[in-house]
């Protein structure tokens, strides 16, 4: 989840009024560094009716005063020391503050946070944003009056600086890509997080403790609570560098490796004096090798500058133009601010100067809202930079309407970007197309890559060279590259889609194709049946009715027997003529009066042969009912289960012909003393079995 514009305008400007507050807690905090030089070894001290044992203690219960003041110490002997309180920052100590809060907080606002929606710049955003609170908040301080904004102060200083490790790491996990964490990860930032906020609340009540108490076991505890916040800060900062390493093996390009290396160097030289060169060594009870905080300071300089590089190495923006166009803005800005101030002062010159430099920052920040129109502004009329209109984006379209293949819109597309942003070499390809061999655009010269998400593809990706110009990508160009994506994807998926419709309706005109052939097959079998089919049927009447002589009763039953067995043949070359008019229409049941033992003595006549070869008998139960059917269909169904218990019955055996009246039911059974039907009943009604 992204800050929408509002939230974030309000974001920066309360941060900048937090940087303004903690700078100017720190600067007018003393004592100096020398004020306490002389009662270095007087210990203990007193003032007023308190007793001091350590100059540390001392040192944070002065933190109350203002430098100017005048205060008197007596020590163990019972001397008196007057004291006049100094500042704790040097001058050139001051404007370095000032220097690094202003820097953090301009990356952040003017470079980081119009690409807040990305996730790696949200991470660079938080980091810088953060990094310069905890500079300009400086730590936890004795509170003075107001007491409610000090210890705010000290509250978000532990805060910060409790967050900056993990925010840290989570750069590392998503810059320059996102890395997908194992399993056993998942709850490993959770857990950091958890940690972070239990170290903040253990330094919070600790330094509480000890402005409670004053007392030299007080002092220890929240030294104590210091040392393991140290601890957590260095062991996440020395994790995060060994996270870069691993992954900077699994990255792709030269590019991503370099971002990699930019940001390793620019956070090593950042937090070499802090962390490296004094935490590290105060965790293992060395003397810290840099005492001064100055050099803290100089060196934190370098985080936002290769925040900068970092990113730009990535090639999301036009380094020149990016420049350029920065130096204006901030030119602009300045004078906004100059004329806030100028006119303030002359109004109110006896006005607080801290109140006159807050009404500049105020005017400086109203400028960020008006800095995306100021852009559009300066590139139109300065580096006569234009988005492509919609209707150059309508032209691509329409070019990839009739394309023939899905290799031609991927021609097009590269011709378009190629065209549209200048550049050297651009490619295009989907998985189940590319190859290594394939690859004209090798990692190490590609700039920029977007990916191509089409439906029934595993994926695709566009590949994007150097500028002939030299420059590297604006936003604007990246919102081209990825709206003519979605017209290649969508014009692919069309395609894909014109494909399958003429694929199923060329299916379907070859299954009606066969269909016709076997119909006219079936057809020509069944004409060509009949001929010889008819003169059987003929010569077997003509032999009947003795045109030929006279036949003995035996000879007269098996040219009955023929007789049917030709009239069955002929209904069958019926059943082929009726297939073949499927298409046409269903055809329909001849209804009649049919009774049940009459189909059944025709269905025996035409057996008889059977009957007589197998030697087999039969037991006829057959009632004279009748039923309402299809004569033809009938005789059919007993016929083929006649047919089947001959073939199955052993020689000799008996066949059992019965029926029974149910109501309006009939059931007509024939049984045989074969073995019987298998008991699987899935195959019973299949063809063919």
């Amino acid at each position: 989840m992204t800050a929408s514009r509002p939230t974030l305008i309000a974001l920066l400007g309360l941060a900048l009024l937090l940087y303004a507050l903690g700078l100017w807690s720190q600067i007018t905090r003393p004592p100096g560094e020398s004020d306490l030089v002389l009662l270095e070894d007087k210990y203990p001290v007193q003032l007023d009716t308190i007793s001091f044992d350590q100059e540390e203690t001392l040192r944070r219960f002065l933190e109350q005063q203002q430098p100017g003041d005048l205060v008197t110490l007596t020590d163990a002997s019972g001397k008196e020391h007057s004291l006049v309180l100094s500042s704790s920052i040097s001058m050139g100590h001051r404007w370095l503050l000032i220097l690094s809060g202003l820097l953090f907080w301009g990356v952040s606002a003017y470079f980081f946070a119009d690409r807040i929606h990305q996730r790696d710049s949200r991470y660079f955003f938080w980091c810088c944003l953060l990094y310069g609170l905890a500079i300009s908040t400086g730590g936890m301080f004795y509170p003075r009056s107001p007491e409610w904004l000090d210890r705010f102060l000290g509250i978000v200083w532990v805060c910060t600086s409790a967050s900056l490790p993990v925010l840290f790491l989570h750069l590392t996990q998503n810059f320059p890509r996102e890395s997908r964490p194992r399993p056993a990860m998942k709850l490993l930032f959770p857990a950091l997080w958890v940690i972070a906020g239990l170290v903040a609340l253990f330094r919070y009540v600790t330094w509480e403790g000890f402005v409670g108490k004053l007392t030299s076991q007080s002092f220890a505890r929240a030294q104590f609570a210091s040392d393991v916040g140290d601890g957590v800060l260095v062991a996440e900062v020395v994790a995060a560098f060994g996270i870069l390493l691993l992954k900077n093996r699994t990255l792709e390009t030269a590019q991503q490796r370099s971002q990699v290396y930019w940001l390793m160097f620019g956070m090593f030289l950042g937090l070499l004096p802090y962390v490296f060169l004094r935490l590290m060594p105060g965790l293992f009870g060395l003397s810290p090798l840099v005492q001064h905080p100055i050099v803290d300071r100089l060196f934190e300089l370098a985080i936002p500058v290769i925040f900068v590089i970092s990113v730009l190495k990535y090639h999301l923006f036009d380094i020149d133009l990016i420049l350029r166009r920065s130096l204006l803005y901030v030119t602009l800005a300045l004078l906004l601010v100059g004329a806030a101030v100028a006119a303030v002062a002359t109004w109110q010159q006896d006005r607080n100067p801290l109140w006159i430099l807050g009404i500049g920052a105020g005017a400086g920040l109203l400028f960020w809202p008006l800095r995306r129109w100021i852009g559009h502004a300066l590139d139109h009329a300065i580096f006569q930079v234009a988005a492509p209109t919609e209707e150059v984006l309508n032209r691509f379209r329409e070019s990839l309407e009739y394309a023939p293949d899905r290799e031609t819109i991927l021609e097009r597309l590269e011709s378009f970007l190629q065209s549209q942003l200048g550049l050297h070499e651009v490619e295009a390809t989907l998985t189940d197309m590319a190859t290594t061999k394939d690859r004209k655009l090798p990692d190490d010269e590609t700039a920029h890559t977007h990916p191509l998400r089409i439906k029934g593809v595993d994926g695709g990706l566009i590949r994007l060279g150097a500028k002939e110009s030299g420059w590297g990508f604006l936003d604007s160009d990246l919102e081209l590259v990825s709206q003519t994506a979605t017209v290649a994807q969508d014009a692919i998926e069309k395609m894909q889609l014109r494909e399958a419709v003429f694929r199923e309706a060329q299916a379907k005109e070859q299954l009606k194709e066969l269909n016709r052939l076997k119909n006219d097959f079936l057809a020509q079998v069944a004409h060509d049946l009949r001929t010889p089919l008819s003169s059987i049927t003929w010569t077997t009447q003509n032999l009947l009715e003795g045109v030929y002589g006279e036949m003995t009763e035996k000879q007269r039953a098996k040219l009955g027997s023929l007789d049917s067995a030709s009239h069955y043949l002929n209904r069958l070359i019926n059943n082929l003529l009726d297939i073949a008019k499927l298409d046409k229409r269903e055809p329909s049941p001849k209804l009649a009066s049919v009774s049940i033992a009459a189909v059944m003595e025709s269905a025996l006549q035409i057996c008889s042969p059977l009957l007589e070869a197998k030697k087999l008998s039969i037991e006829n139960h057959l009632t004279d009912d009748k039923v309402h059917g299809d004569e033809e269909r009938l005789s059919k169904v007993l016929l083929n289960l006649l047919d089947n218990a001959i073939k199955y019955s052993p020689p000799g055996g008996t066949l059992f012909l019965s029926s029974t009246t149910d109501g309006n039911t009939l059931t007509t059974a024939i049984g045989d003393s074969g073995p019987g039907i298998p008991d699987d009943p899935e195959t019973l009604f299949q063809r063919f079995r």
